[in-house]
């Protein structure tokens, strides 16, 4: 069955809803990029520029700033890929 999409093409469901979720994927890795860049800049700013923090204890906090974000990264991924499974299994079944 071949669906009418909002800009006038004809493609499958199944590849309008996997073009979708790429663009939602890829919206969330740069604000994740830039939020996370934007972090590790205030603390290597904080700990080695202005000397706000002492540097054995800044990068500590520049590691716990990583591990967070490396541990939100996955869960996310995780969570997108059910998902995704999800809405795709029921763009085929329905």
């Amino acid at each position: 069955m071949i669906e009418h999409s909002d800009h006038g093409s004809t493609t499958p469901p199944a590849e309008e809803l996997r073009r979708r979720q790429q663009e939602r994927l890829s919206r969330f890795f740069i604000g994740f990029a830039i939020v996370e860049g934007l972090l590790l800049g205030a603390c290597v700013l904080a700990i080695y520029v202005l000397g706000l923090i002492d540097p054995e204890i800044g990068i500590w906090l520049l590691l716990g700033v990583a591990a967070v974000s490396a541990t939100v990264l996955t869960a996310f991924l995780m969570a997108t890929t059910r998902r995704n499974q999800r809405e795709l299994e029921q763009s085929t079944d329905g």
